[in-house]
């Protein structure tokens, strides 16, 4: 999806908004109070071909962003408590006991 968005900026010629555009910093404010796509669907009708693109640019690297960090905190519990398997192993042996 990142690359179709991107491809349709590049081969249009529009713009692609950087990370440290002011556009760019609106819509990532926006996105944390705003998390019903209805709202996007509406403000998405009203504004460009380009606009909408760099909007959905943006949101695609907020969510791989926050992917990223439930990513790693997923591993650094797995190398805190382990796996399902050592899970599994010290539940059935407090339960037997020992």
């Amino acid at each position: 999806m990142q690359e179709d968005y991107g491809d349709f900026l590049r081969q249009h010629k529009y713009e692609v908004c950087g990370k440290d555009d002011v556009r760019t910093a609106k819509v990532r404010a926006f996105s944390v109070t705003h998390t019903d796509p209805r709202e996007y669907v509406d403000k998405c009708q009203i504004r460009s071909d380009a606009t909408v693109a760099n909007i959905m640019l943006t949101l695609i690297h907020q969510i791989d962003a926050m992917l990223a960090k439930v990513m790693k905190a997923m591993e650094e519990q797995f190398i805190k408590e382990g796996g399902i398997k050592e899970a599994m192993s010290r539940t059935r042996r407090q339960h037997r006991g020992y």
